[in-house]
Formats: structure tokens, sequence, C-alpha cells
């Protein structure tokens, strides 16, 4: 069990680093500039994001799910929504993630409302990018004591009472 948990980590942030020179690219942006990426490559110096990555670096996106997972190990596999969202938002200011613009936008906005102590569900079904589903968006939801998988956006991850 060990070995696929590594692996599917290792596959994440393979596959994170891999994509990240067209990071926020639609598709058709990014056949046109790449053509098919097949290694890694620098940034991109026309990305307001990749460009300052180097190849083989990952984004936001693994360490956001990795800091889940921090938050997970915190909290004995029991999700809080609030334990995890205190530990992405520790994880960006460590990173100086918003000075260094290196978050998409729904996830910026979420992390600002929660640091301003607001709710963020209102602008959760109103999202503006696709961090809805990607990777620091399966988190868990605890029903009756069972912990299920959730596609949720960063926003909702953020809801607290």
């Amino acid at each position: 069990m060990k070995n696929h948990i590594l692996g599917t980590l290792y596959g994440m942030a393979i596959g994170d680093a891999m994509g990240m020179p067209p990071e926020l690219w639609s598709r058709k942006r990014c056949l046109e500039y790449y053509g098919k990426i097949t290694d890694f490559l620098d940034g991109c110096p026309e990305n307001i994001i990749s460009y300052q990555y180097k190849a083989g670096q990952f984004t936001d996106d693994t360490s956001q799910a990795l800091t889940i997972l921090d938050s997970l190990i915190e909290t004995d596999f029991i999700p809080n929504s609030q334990n995890i969202a205190t530990h992405i938002l520790e994880w960006a200011e460590k990173e100086h993630a918003f000075k260094n613009n290196i978050l998409g936008p729904t996830s910026k906005v979420a992390l600002k409302l929660f640091q301003e102590g607001k709710s963020a569900k209102e602008f959760s079904d109103e999202s503006v990018s696709n961090a809805d589903c990607t990777n620091w968006d399966i988190i868990f939801h605890n029903t009756k004591r069972r912990a299920m998988p959730l596609c949720c956006s960063s926003i909702q991850c953020n809801t607290y009472k």
C-alpha cells in the first residue's frame, strides 16, 4: 500500500511539473505554443505564473496537495476544513505565494477571504478557474463519521462557521 501511495504522489508531482510551462493556458494556446510536451521544460517567459519555474519544478497544485496531506496526518486523517485551510494559508505565506503570483485565481481569492476571517461560500458557487477539480480540490467530506472523496473548490475548503 505504501508503494501505491508514494507512486500516486510521485505521479502527481511529475505530471504537474510536466504541465507547468503552460500553467493556466487553454489547451489551444498550449498546443499552438508547445505542440506536444514530452519532457520537463523551463517555465514560459510569456506565462504569468510559470516564468518563475525551472524544468522539473512542480506548481502550487502539488504543494497544496502535499499540504493537505500534512493536515490530514496532523488530524489523524479526520478531515478538518479549518485545519486544511490554515495549513494552506501558512504554506502560501511561507512561499510568498500572493506576492510571487503562484496561485490560481480561485485559490488566491479563497485564501484571502479565509485570511480575513470571511466565508467564501458565495464565491465558491461562482469560482473563476478550474480549481474546482484540480489537485488540492480532492479533499474529504466527513459525513456520519465516514470520510468520502468530494471534488470541491478551494473556496469550499475554506468555509467555516
